[in-house]
């Protein structure tokens, strides 16, 4: 099944699944920084397929949120107003371990400006 990037789509995927702060896992003594998961939505709106793209020190944090991503559901992506596979980047940072605890942000969906 073809996967489309945001830009080919006439309407994009929009998130369902409400977040609250505990839904992320609770991860004691994890390095911060930042990571990004690619997750590809299905024209159904489930999540089929998340790949990590991160520094090897953030693969088992990335790993972790990931779990939580596969449960997500979505209004599924259009192009011309029929529903489509499509891949998105969600974007995390994770702050220190002395801090307040750990928060993710997932980063808007936006189409890349195009070239």
């Amino acid at each position: 099944m073809p996967v489309f990037p945001v830009e080919a789509l006439t309407r994009l995927p929009t998130l369902l699944t409400e977040i609250a702060p505990d839904d992320w896992p609770s991860l004691p003594g994890a390095p911060s920084g930042r990571f990004r998961i690619e997750a590809d939505i299905g024209p159904d709106g489930r999540v089929m397929h998340v790949n990590l793209l991160c520094e090897q020190e953030m693969r088992e944090v990335a790993a972790a949120y990931a779990g939580t991503i596969m449960g997500w559901r979505f209004t599924p992506a259009e192009i011309l107003g029929h529903q489509v596979s499509s891949r998105i980047h969600i974007e995390f940072e994770i702050g220190s371990p002395e801090s307040e605890g750990f928060t993710a942000t997932p980063v808007p969906l936006q189409a890349p400006p195009r070239q």
